[in-house]
């Protein structure tokens, strides 16, 4: 445990979590509307457009307030007008891709380096396959969420049918599921962007750790963020910009919190290797 703590705290030293936490604060403010107007898109070929921005709104009212939410939306429907203003040209796509999938960029550039591994391509190939790998998280996270929307819609009528049928008994498992899916949302979130995105090998097991980890830490910092944005006095400094900065605030919090929890892996993943070497 000693040694683990010890190569915790120099990974954390050595990461400058700071810096990363604001450089991807910076890029996130810009490329959450995109992405979030590209997950839409492609999640609305398959479910109702309205129910699908009904969930996106909730969650972003969820996690931001209904005020920095509803800004984010409005950046969303005006980056959508113009989307459509282009036509069905590839500019707009390749514009909107570019802009969403530099968030998970900076992501991968941030790991590596948590991770201290040098990536194995340069120059044009590994812009390439960086904003490829990007492009797949997007789309995945697409996929995701209509996962989610179609188990929710199932469990929603099965729910409404066996309150139906059985008026008179209360079904805890369903309440323990609907309880259950905000937590493993991030959870698997977080694990598959510390499974897939630093460019080195990091076994399923080790990255569920990490996912937990950060998850907690991000439940927790959720509160604290919540109840200093409602209090604090510093943010209404900034008067028309107030939103903008709130957001900012929160962004910047959970993307600390994110690289926290790539430090806690990449830990535990040294740790690993150590004890393997030690056995051998």
């Amino acid at each position: 445990m000693k040694k683990f703590f010890k190569e915790f705290y120099n990974l954390y030293v050595a990461g400058d979590l700071f810096t990363k936490a604001a450089a991807l604060a910076y890029y996130t403010l810009f490329s959450l509307p995109p992405m979030l107007v590209i997950i839409i898109s492609v999640v609305s070929r398959f479910i109702d457009e309205n129910s699908v921005r009904s969930t996106v709104f909730q969650e972003l009212t969820r996690q931001l307030g209904y005020t920095n939410a509803q800004e984010i939306y409005d950046v969303m429907d005006r980056i959508g007008i113009i989307n459509i203003g282009l036509g069905p040209s590839l500019v707009g796509a390749t514009v909107l891709l570019f802009i969403a999938s530099t968030i998970f960029v900076s992501m991968r550039n941030g790991l590596n380096e948590i991770f201290q591994i040098t990536s194995k391509r340069s120059g044009l190939k590994e812009v390439i396959f960086s904003r490829a790998v990007s492009i797949s998280i997007i789309l995945g996270l697409a996929f995701v969420l209509l996962a989610s929307l179609i188990v929710n819609t199932i469990l929603l009528g099965l729910e409404n049918e066996l309150q139906r049928i059985f008026p008179d008994i209360r079904f805890f498992f369903l309440e323990f599921v609907n309880w259950w899916l905000p937590i493993i949302g991030p959870i698997s979130l977080f694990w598959i962007l510390f499974k897939i995105l630093p460019e080195t090998h990091i076994k399923w097991k080790i990255a569920g750790s990490g996912a937990i980890f950060t998850t907690i830490l991000f439940f927790i910092g959720k509160r604290l963020i919540s109840i200093y944005l409602a209090k604090s006095e510093m943010i209404n400094v900034f008067s028309a910009t107030s939103s903008v900065v709130a957001i900012l605030v929160w962004i910047y919090y959970t993307a600390f919190i994110f690289y926290l929890g790539a430090v806690f892996t990449a830990s535990c993943k040294k740790l690993t290797i150590f004890q393997k070497r030690n056995i051998n």
